[in-house]
């Protein structure tokens, strides 16, 4: 028994031994080779091992296998070591972990910091745009670029193979484990759920820029960016789903009632009226900065205005459905929506660029007929009658156009007029 327990601490003394780079692995193995041999012979030739037993050539002979066991535990360990050390810490990002500072943390929340990133290759090649990202997912490409890059050096097939399967397991890692463990931050937070958005499409395309870049080891990742579109698309919905909701409860705090006429309210109501509405618009308004607040400089500008513009969109398309299937708007209601309407226009400051000719209508869809029906609700008959061959109304159907006048003003040869002059605008279109 102390004769084996000798054998096997060679063996081990062998393998804690073995080169940390391939290219010493040959000059090990001629080291160690003979004396493995010499040794194995004469403890057969003492009885203490069979004739057939060789450990030690053996262990020898199989220092490959080894190395590649351990190189691939090596890099296993140290993505999860990455992985878990922390969730918090945020940076900015141009798109390739290779030229991303893991210093540039300590610009976040400057409004003038742009990264150079001119000479990279994922700007002259790839357009990402800059976002926030976690120090995490930077540190956890950076270490495998440089795993990657060790990979240039290697001769031996199936290590080349081993490092390859071991990369992809790491970022699986991330895949599979921020969700869980940090799930109680990317989930209540919008802010860290966007950064996570981000570090899935910061992987994505890291994923494209490792697969070209180290294409003579044959590293396939691109299958991976599936998996990643599909984990970030549905943690951002939970935080749309939840500003939704909300929206929803603000709302109803705003009574838009195109029906309602003066007399049917005394002053003391009226003024309540009007300050619920003006109090509701306006924590409406808070509450898209606080979405700015949580999401604008960390996102992509492309998905801010895209989700933030689809969640504008959102509630104007409820005040205007309440206008459209009204049958009857009052005078004193026309004027008390437009100038609500008026006030709700001030959302668009949740944009950087929102009074800009031209920005809101692109990245608001109902904006122009948003703003179209606010006019309409102040605008007379003749007013209407000039604004229709400039295509003012545009964003109408004639159908929706007509319904309005209808609802708006009494019956009359005015009104019959600019009916037909709807049907006359649209025809010709």
């Amino acid at each position: 028994s102390n004769q084996l327990d000798i054998v096997t601490k060679l063996c081990n003394t062998i393998i804690v031994n073995i080169p940390k780079l391939e290219v010493d692995l040959s000059t090990y193995h001629k080291l160690i080779e003979k004396s493995c041999n010499d040794l194995d012979h004469q403890l057969s030739q003492c009885n203490c091992l069979s004739t057939d037993s060789n450990p030690l050539t053996n262990t020898c002979n199989n220092i490959i296998n080894t190395f590649i066991i351990q190189k691939r535990q090596e890099i296993i360990n140290k993505c999860r070591d990455i992985i878990l050390s922390d969730y918090h810490n945020v940076m900015l990002a141009t798109g390739d972990a290779l030229d991303d500072e893991l210093a540039s943390s300590g610009a976040i929340g400057d409004p003038s910091a742009m990264l150079d990133n001119s000479g990279s290759f994922a700007i002259q090649t790839l357009k990402f745009e800059q976002c926030q990202i976690s120090l995490t997912v930077c540190r956890l490409l950076k270490y495998i670029n440089d795993v990657m890059k060790s990979i240039t050096s290697i001769s031996e097939e199936a290590l080349v193979n081993n490092i390859n399967q071991s990369v992809r397991d790491g970022l699986e890692l991330f895949i599979s484990i921020i969700p869980i463990k940090y799930s109680n931050i990317i989930e209540n937070s919008s802010k860290m759920g966007a950064i996570y958005y981000n570090d899935c499409l910061y992987i994505a395309h890291n994923c494209t820029l490792i697969t070209h870049r180290y294409r003579s080891s044959r590293i396939l990742l691109i299958d991976l960016i599936t998996k990643l579109r599909t984990n970030k698309d549905k943690l951002l919905q939970i935080h749309i789903n939840r500003y939704i909701n909300q929206l929803d409860e603000y709302i109803k705090l705003i009574n838009i009632n195109p029906s309602i006429d003066s007399k049917s309210l005394n002053q003391p109501r009226r003024t309540k009226a009007i300050y619920n509405n003006e109090e509701g618009i306006r924590q409406l308004i808070d509450y898209y900065n606080i979405i700015k607040s949580d999401w604008f400089n960390v996102l992509q500008e492309n998905i801010y205005e895209r989700i933030v513009g689809y969640l504008i969109d959102y509630i104007l398309r409820k005040f205007i459905d309440i206008v459209e299937q009204c049958d009857c708007i009052t005078e004193y209601a026309a004027s008390d929506i437009n100038r609500l309407f008026k006030s709700i226009q001030q959302i668009k400051n949740v944009f950087e660029n929102g009074n800009q000719l031209g920005y809101i209508d692109r990245v608001v869809a109902s904006w122009s007929k948003f703003c179209s029906l606010t006019d309409l609700l102040e605008y007379t008959l003749t007013d209407i009658a000039e604004w229709l061959p400039k295509l003012k109304f545009s964003s109408f159907t004639s159908k929706q156009l007509s319904s309005l006048i209808i609802a708006l003003f009494e019956d009359s040869p005015k009104r019959q007029s600019v009916l037909a002059a709807i049907n006359e605008v649209k025809s010709s279109k």
